[in-house]
């Protein structure tokens, strides 16, 4: 992996972070129509950020010379 692609996927991960602290405010409100599926998302956004962190092991990995 790459300096660039490391710096890539560390903005997807702070992206889904955001995202994911918006539906989750959202999804609580019980009384909301989309609630349910603002959940859903919020769950799947949730897996995404796990594979991504436990891929990288929040470490910078080394650096390909290529």
């Amino acid at each position: 992996m790459t300096e660039e692609e490391y710096k890539r996927l560390r903005g997807i991960q702070e992206g889904i972070a955001q995202q994911l602290e918006s539906l989750s405010t959202r999804a609580h409100d019980a009384e909301k129509r989309f609630a349910p599926i603002e959940k859903g998302i919020a769950d799947l956004l949730t897996s995404v950020r796990k594979r991504i962190s436990d891929r990288d092991g929040g470490q910078l990995p080394p650096l390909n010379n290529s």
